[in-house]
This record gives structure tokens, C-alpha cells and sequence, in this order.
């Protein structure tokens, strides 16, 4: 079993050298869609598990990467699952991490990374680390329908980012889904830009694109036609059973996103957020 997957493409994923998940199974949302600059993209059925031997594994991969790669944790399943709190894991690859002189990413929307702040804190005095929360539904009763009734409230995920940022971790809010015709209006984004600004993150990123697999695309169609019926029509005639959905609204979204982060000095182009990040990666490429 291998935990660690190279990263082929430096451009992307916020400089992160190697993939890593400890559990087995997927983030709710993703039996329904993906966003396109994600990782990890399909549905795995089943409940979330450790892996098999994993802390030995992970420690046995590690002592063969160079020092100062960063080991990125995207949410697909969410690194800090509710078993998390007995298991820790997540913490124990934290500490090996901190042994073997790595950075890290970490994407969550748990509260349960707080615990791990001070030691997250020890790695950035050596190494590169960053932390993303995910945050695209300004209304917690629509955002449980994609990412499950146990998931964490927006209030709670900007609670995480402000925490983090007291405890001196480098933060990003990652914006995303936007679904067409649903959240994805200019008052959805500008309260989820105000709360961001408010909480003091270092970056924001959006990802305005869905991208589907078969069987997520016939499992959305089924959740909206239950749901929300009178989309599923617009959804069939605009979009049918394309694999990539874009908003309609991605060019005003993008304006107001692009103008809000120049006027409050944020950054948010890949490129930009990588050197923060990892000042020496010198790669020339852009978000838009």
C-alpha cells in the first residue's frame, strides 16, 4: 500500500510535493461532484476508515523523501474525520512530520485540527506549512445537503481560521463549491469574502468549476431532482451530461473575487500563494 502519491504537476495544488490520505473512504460531497482543481475527485462508498499499517508505512515513505517536501492532506476524505478524535492519527503523522524535517498542507473544514495548532506551529519554524478550509455555502441548511448533516458550520470553519491565525499558521479559505443557479450568486461570495477578510486569512482561492464522473452526475441529478426539482430541468437543458460545469456567473464571481483581494492586498493566484508558501519554488504559472 502506498500513501504517498507524487505530485506530477508543481503548478498546482499550493506546491505540494506529495499526496497523502491516512483513511480510506470519501468526503460526503464527493458522491455528487468534485471541483477541477482537486486532488483526489472520485467517490470511494464506505465508511471512513484508517488504512492498514498506516503509521508504519507512512514513516517507512517518508525516510525516503528529500527533506523539505510538503505532504499535502486534501479533503477527500477530510483528514480530521470524527474517528480522528480517538484515533489520532493525523496527530502521530503530524509529530513524523516534525521528525523527518517535512512540510505540510493541510485542507479541513474540522475543528478538530486545532489540536494539533502548537505542533503545526513547531513545523512552520523550519519548514513550510499551510492550512485551507474549505467555505461555499453562506446558508449552513444548503450546505448539508452536499456535505452531510455532521459536517462543520461556516461559522465554525471561520472560528478554525481565526484560531489559526492567533496560533501564527499560515491560513487560506478555499471557496468552493459554486454550483450553477444555487450558491453561486455575488451575495453568496461577497459574505463568504467578508468573513475571510474578518478572520484575517493569508490567502483565498476559488475553484468555480464542477467536474463529475458518471456515477456522481447521475447521484446529483437524483439529490436535486429530490430536492430541488425545478432545477433539475435547467441543469438537463443547459449542461445534459457534460463532465465539467462552469458557472454562468464565473466571469462577474471572478471580477468581484479579483477586485476584493487587490483591494484588501490578499493573495489568491496559485503562482503567488506557492512562493508564500514555498518562496523558492520559482514556476511561472497563474489561477486565471
Amino acid at each position: 500500500m502506498q500513501l504517498m502519491i507524487p505530485n506530477k504537476n508543481p503548478s498546482r495544488f499550493f506546491g505540494v510535493d506529495f499526496f497523502a490520505s491516512l483513511y480510506s473512504g470519501s468526503h460526503h460531497s464527493k458522491q455528487f461532484f468534485a471541483t477541477l482543481q482537486e486532488p483526489f475527485q472520485t467517490y470511494q462508498e464506505g465508511a471512513i476508515a484508517p488504512k492498514v499499517n498506516l503509521l508504519a508505512t507512512f514513516e517507512h515513505e517518508l525516510k525516503n523523501k528529500k527533506k523539505g517536501s510538503v505532504i499535502g492532506f486534501f479533503q477527500n476524505p477530510d483528514p480530521y474525520p470524527t474517528i480522528e478524535k480517538d484515533l489520532r492519527l493525523m496527530h502521530e503523522a503530524l509529530k513524523l512530520i516534525e521528525e523527518y524535517e517535512m512540510g505540510v498542507f493541510i485542507e479541513t473544514s474540522s475543528p478538530l485540527v486545532e489540536r494539533d495548532f502548537d505542533l503545526l506551529h513547531r513545523i512552520a519554524k523550519n519548514q513550510s506549512v499551510c492550512l485551507f478550509i474549505p467555505v461555499g455555502f453562506a446558508e449552513n441548511v444548503l450546505m448539508e445537503r452536499f456535505d452531510g448533516k455532521d459536517a462543520s458550520s461556516l461559522q465554525e470553519r471561520f472560528k478554525i481560521a481565526r484560531r489559526a491565525k492567533e496560533a501564527q499558521i499560515l491560513t487560506g479559505m478555499m471557496f468552493k463549491p459554486f454550483i450553477p443557479f444555487m450558491n453561486d450568486s455575488i451575495d453568496n461570495l461577497t459574505i463568504l469574502l467578508n468573513e475571510a477578510l474578518e478572520a484575517g486569512v493569508d490567502f483565498l482561492y476559488p475553484q468555480f468549476v464542477l467536474s463529475f464522473d458518471s456515477a456522481q452526475q447521475k447521484a446529483f441529478y437524483q439529490l436535486i431532482g429530490k430536492e430541488f426539482p425545478g432545477l433539475k430541468n435547467i441543469y438537463m437543458d443547459k449542461y445534459g451530461t457534460k463532465r465539467t460545469w462552469a458557472t454562468p456567473n464565473a466571469s462577474e464571481l471572478k471580477k468581484e473575487f479579483v477586485f476584493t483581494c487587490k483591494k484588501n492586498k490578499i493573495l489568491y493566484g496559485m503562482k503567488e500563494i506557492v512562493h508564500h508558501i514555498k518562496p523558492q519554488r520559482l514556476e511561472q504559472f497563474s489561477l486565471f
